[in-house]
């Protein structure tokens, strides 16, 4: 291969200088050798306070055995097999502040002595931004989830409220125990509810209710239709016509009473 012009040199010289990304070259012992003006003002030091002195230095604490664990392979692998590799880390900057960085490092030979190019990108704005975005999109899903949640309470109060009445109602001993099971199936789905609802706050992601188990479809419309018929008003007339023969299906049966 043959040597670079002093033109190319110089022109490669003037992107390192001009490079918006801060571009380090560290030897084989971490030690820094180059230091270019961006990276002078990411970390907020001297090109020549920075030269000699340890990369590792310019990260917080729990980042600095890793980094030097993954600058330690690209020198044990040597020039052939070195690979570039990105990474997300953070640095410390000028009086202690912390910056996000992405840093691309890539292995490459001088003069027969090994190094290693590091790219750091501050991307401390971008992932503020991210994350800001991720909590207004959070609160927007649970005022629609709130929403939701009122509307299902709404449903089981309804419920409870239709059983009290056939409890006024009923004649014999059975049906009345029936309409307060069914009560208290109501109150243990609100309390369902309220769980879930208090995990959403937590996590920031609904739960799936897995508990299906056999519905007769039938059977599910007659109970609903007797609490509508004490609920709704007098003035909206109600028909159920059952279909015979009708299977049985796996359902969440609370989930399919409010539907």
């Amino acid at each position: 291969m043959s040597a670079p012009s002093p033109e190319s040199t110089a022109f490669f010289a003037h992107l390192y200088a001009v490079s918006k990304d801060a571009v380090l070259a560290v030897d084989s012992k971490g030690k820094i050798t180059n230091f270019n003006p961006s990276a002078s003002n990411l970390f907020r030091i001297k090109e020549e306070l920075a030269i000699g002195d340890n990369l590792e230095n310019f990260l917080i604490d729990s980042q600095r055995e890793p980094f030097r664990g993954v600058l330690a392979k690209f020198f044990e692998k040597g020039e052939k097999k070195l690979a570039r590799t990105s990474l997300e880390l953070t640095a410390i900057g000028g009086q202690g502040t912390n910056i996000r960085c992405e840093a691309s490092l890539s292995g490459f030979a001088f003069k027969d002595t090994p190094y290693v190019c590091v790219l750091f990108r501050d991307v401390t704005e971008r992932r503020a931004a991210a994350q800001r975005l991720h909590e207004a999109q959070k609160t927007e899903m649970l005022d629609r989830v709130a929403g939701e949640v009122a509307h299902d309470v709404n449903n089981l109060l309804l419920g409870i409220q239709g059983y009290a009445e056939l409890i006024r109602s009923c004649d014999g001993e059975p049906e009345r125990n029936r309409c307060l099971g069914e009560i208290e199936r109501l109150v243990k789905q609100g309390g369902e509810l309220m769980r879930e609802l208090r995990a959403l706050a937590r996590t920031g992601s609904p739960t799936v209710d897995s508990k299906m188990c056999p519905v007769d479809l039938n059977d599910c419309l007659r109970d609903m239709l007797q609490i509508l018929t004490r609920t709704v008003s007098g003035k909206i007339a109600i028909e159920q016509i059952p279909a015979d023969g009708l299977p049985m299906i796996s359902a969440n049966r609370s989930q399919l009473e409010q539907a």
